[in-house]
């Protein structure tokens, strides 16, 4: 929720109105990265509008060709709830990044730091999420009772070439 939220913001506070969601799932966690980029349009007095929200298969090409059929959609920045989304709209985007539209992905997975330009993506820290919840496991099944209901893992926004913010 955070990481989406803040990088809606920074788009805002750069002057984007215009900003489009795409996702590739109903998951628990793309509704809160939703939730984030719909608070942040709320905070800042802007309408939801249906119409910026995407939801498309997680492949590079489809993205673009799903883009490029909506020839009459205006948006200046968009807000990718996955690196391959992002890049989709990277490929789609015939006009200078950051300049003229800015991009976030998510997961700052190796397609991040494989495309020209670089992503701005958000790092989830996937590796240290996974070890804490297999040594929770374990020290659960090993009659541990002082494990921590949960574990927060704050999300980093890794900025590179196709943001500004």
């Amino acid at each position: 929720f955070k990481a989406t939220y803040d990088v809606t913001s920074g788009f805002i506070r750069r002057g984007k109105k215009k900003i489009l969601f795409l996702c590739d799932s109903y998951s628990y966690s793309a509704s809160k990265k939703m939730a984030g980029y719909e608070a942040a349009l709320r905070d800042a007095g802007y309408p939801i509008r249906g119409e910026l929200k995407f939801y498309t298969k997680n492949r590079i090409h489809h993205v673009r060709d799903m883009l490029l059929s909506h020839k009459n959609l205006e948006f200046d920045s968009v807000v990718a709830t996955d690196d391959g989304l992002a890049i989709g709209a990277l490929k789609y985007a015939n006009v200078k990044v950051p300049d003229d539209i800015e991009i976030a992905g998510y997961n700052n997975s190796q397609l991040s730091v494989g495309c020209e330009p670089e992503l701005t993506s958000v790092d989830n820290h996937l590796e240290k999420m996974c070890n804490d919840t297999v040594d929770y496991m374990l020290r659960v099944l090993q009659g541990d009772t002082d494990v921590p209901p949960q574990n927060e893992v704050v999300c980093e926004i890794k900025k590179r070439c196709t943001t500004d913010f």
